[in-house]
């Protein structure tokens, strides 16, 4: 074991570079997060005189979170977050005296709070009505406070409401956050439970009152890289938000961390600087030559063992004291084809077009860039898709999708770049070459460490996609064997499409369509012979299609499975082809003219068709396809 000992080498402050920015700030400004890192420059937080309080907030949430919002349609709503005994335990003979919860939009209507041990019931443990809203957090006040009284309790907190409108962002939930919780939603009288856990966690907090813990200090938004090139003396960035939960200040603390759960790994981190009642962050970079680290998946923890001058924090409030992180070591890597950019998109979504003209120009900008645009029924029945695949919605879940649209970077880190900014569409060039220099440092910290080709060919109405590749000596102990993943793509697909001036352009020409995914939705596991890989999909060739248009795209990435977070995702290497050309027994032509007119053409239905516009008809018995 070691011991680092920092006094002013490594920042705390409860301003600068704060952990508890939005997640999709934290994701662009990575860089410039490690340039301040990597200069020590942070000065030491002055040390507060102890202060004491006989209220604060408890929740999921802390006070400082980055919240994002939420639609919801018409009709009354009850959503509330589950309060666990964990959660309650440390303040067992605190009184409830209130409750805050945070909203987008303030025309919510018969607004009540309330706490209850079966919502289903209708029975509450104490309600209060709020009269205005304000966007944000919304505090009330109990008349009748609620004891804890610590007998394995447990219990809902939430609050009722009638929307008008379906257009407005309402609900305000915090992405970053992941806890068991779930909305009770009804339009009528019945309550019915539905689970929005990737969304985040519901932005709900208690008011508690009494004899508070002293000492408590919870470990939030921890973040470290999670590969490093054995060849080099990485260090780990790490970065994590320490949030005083007690009701003093903590002098300092003693931090004890491990690599592999191996004791003769593991060192310690003192950090003499207070942490303040508004909570501070803790930056550092931790060279991990020192540990003997090999190739392959590691392990790393850091626990809060104590306050600098040895003063333990309170009992029954080390649930949240301890963080822990997978990360990757490789030796060697292999040359990269392309990377994969997923979109999540909607017709009726007016930034589509605006997201859409920033990858124009990021294909300007460079040749390695696989755009893939998701159509999905995000918006509900109400605003249908033409184009929307039926997993969209499933898939935008998976991966923590609460913006539409939203936009993922080889699913590298925290993958979503949730909600494409209006201010993108002045500045649209600006983001381009930004997202692309963020691609560039995917390239730098994300290795290649196998290789992916398609090989198309089509017959009789059915299109064969042969996928092979190879792996390195590195790729097992990460990827374990891979999951594949094979999508198929339409260009020039005219459909209607809302503008930033929330005009519809009804002949939009759609690029890079997702039509289907060939594989399992999560992808397959890679059936290996060696080092080597060959699989086989064969495909009905749908009548609407035009192969012509259309693109076949094959991405190897780390296996997900349900409790896969989402900045452990990412796809290792990528290719497309083309599959223009091929022969599947439609005859392609450029149009039918005026004397073709009389001869009998037909659409797919039967129907006879006088002038034929873009698509594919009958003709003679055999299929002809109208550019």
């Amino acid at each position: 074991m070691f011991i680092v000992t920092l006094l002013a080498a490594v920042g705390l402050s409860a301003v600068a570079q704060k952990m508890n920015v939005a997640r999709d700030t934290q994701f662009y400004q990575k860089a410039e997060v490690r340039a301040a890192v990597s200069k020590n420059a942070l000065k030491k937080a002055p040390a507060k005189a102890a202060e004491e309080t006989t209220q604060m907030h408890v929740g999921y949430v802390s006070d400082g979170a980055s919240l994002s919002a939420m639609n919801v349609n018409n009709g009354t709503y009850h959503p509330c977050s589950y309060f666990s005994p964990d959660l309650l335990k440390k303040f067992v003979g605190c009184k409830v005296v209130g409750m805050r919860f945070a909203v987008y939009s303030t025309a919510l209507q018969n607004v009540t709070a309330w706490i209850s041990l079966d919502p289903s019931t209708k029975q509450f443990l104490a309600t209060s009505t709020r009269e205005a809203l304000v966007e944000g957090w919304n505090e009330v006040m109990f008349a009748t406070p609620y004891t804890i009284t610590g007998n394995a309790e447990e219990f809902y907190v939430g609050y009722t409401f009638k929307s008008v409108s379906s257009a407005e962002n309402t609900l305000m939930t915090c992405p970053g956050v992941k806890t068991t919780y779930g909305f009770l939603l009804d339009t009528s009288t019945a309550f019915r439970y539905s689970d929005y856990t990737s969304y985040g966690s519901l932005a709900v907090q208690l008011l508690v009152e009494g004899n508070l813990p002293k000492y408590d200090i919870a470990l939030q938004e921890f973040s470290t890289d999670h590969t490093y090139y054995l060849g080099l003396d990485a260090t780990m960035q790490m970065y994590t938000y320490l949030e005083n939960k007690g009701a003093r200040n903590i002098q300092g603390v003693i931090f004890e961390g491990m690599f592999d759960d191996d004791v003769t790994k593991s060192f310690q981190l003192q950090v003499s600087d207070s942490i303040p009642m508004e909570g501070s962050v803790l930056q550092y970079a931790l060279p991990l030559s020192q540990f003997g680290l090999g190739v392959g998946t590691h392990t790393f923890s850091l626990k809060a063992a104590s306050q600098f001058d040895g003063t333990p924090f309170t009992a029954n409030t080390t649930d949240d004291d301890q963080v822990m992180t997978t990360f990757n070591i490789y030796e060697n890597s292999l040359n990269r084809s392309a990377f994969v950019l997923e979109m999540f998109t909607h017709q009726q979504s007016y930034l589509d077009t605006i997201q859409v003209n920033i990858v124009e120009k990021m294909q300007k900008l460079r040749t390695d860039i696989v755009p893939v645009f998701i159509h999905g029924n995000y918006f509900g029945a109400s605003y249908p898709d033409q184009m929307a695949m039926d997993e969209a919605v499933d898939y935008a879940n998976l991966f923590g999708v609460t913006e539409i649209p939203s936009m993922m970077f080889n699913r590298y880190k925290m993958p979503v770049y949730q909600g494409i900014p209006v201010e993108m569409n002045a500045t649209s060039s600006n983001y381009a070459s930004y997202f692309s220099n963020y691609v560039t440092m995917i390239d730098e910290e994300v290795p290649a460490l196998a290789t992916v080709n398609i090989t198309p060919s089509a017959q009789d109405g059915k299109l064969v996609l042969t996928v092979s590749g190879m792996r390195n000596g590195d790729f097992k102990s990460i990827f374990g064997n891979g999951a594949l993943t094979v999508y198929l793509l339409e260009h020039g697909v005219v459909a209607p499409q809302l503008s930033f001036t929330e005009t519809t352009i009804s002949n939009y020409e759609h690029n890079n369509v997702l039509r289907k995914v060939v594989t399992a939705l999560r992808g397959d596991e890679i059936k290996w012979s060696g080092l080597r890989f060959n699989m086989t999909y064969t495909v009905d060739v749908e009548p609407a299609w035009s192969l012509d248009d259309m693109t076949a795209v094959a991405f190897i990435a780390k296996p997900i499975t349900d409790t896969t977070r989402a900045d452990n995702m990412e796809i290792t290497n990528a290719n497309s082809v083309s599959l223009e050309g091929l022969n599947t027994g439609i005859k392609g032509i450029e149009q039918l003219n005026s004397s073709q007119k009389d001869n009998a053409v037909y659409d797919l239905q039967g129907r006879r068709v006088a002038v034929p516009s873009r698509g594919i008809y009958i003709k003679d018995g055999v299929k002809v396809l109208v550019k």
